[in-house]
């Protein structure tokens, strides 16, 4: 998460548990920044994350509406990361 406008790096401290749980179970990533850190290195990994990314939808059928449903998904290239929601909503 980067950070703009007039909160600093210290006044969000606190929320870092916060967004790091937020981006775990949405299948995102934190990106820890602060005011001396050059962005190049950032944007670069977001870049490279973004070039190197599949998109999956998942439509699902035959399952009950109401309640929230867990989501595995798995590869069999060798040596890939999955960074994937783990659930849904429905």
């Amino acid at each position: 998460a980067l950070a703009t406008g007039s909160a600093s790096p210290q006044s969000l401290r606190p929320l870092a548990p916060v967004l790091s749980a937020i981006a775990v179970e949405t299948g995102g990533s934190v990106l820890p920044v602060d005011e001396y850190t050059d962005l190049t290195g950032a944007f670069r990994r977001v870049l490279d994350d973004f070039r190197s990314a599949y998109v999956l939808y998942y439509n699902p059928r035959g399952v009950d509406r109401g309640g929230y449903h867990t989501l595995e998904v798995q590869v069999k290239r060798e040596g890939a990361t999955v960074q994937a929601r783990r659930g849904y909503w429905f």
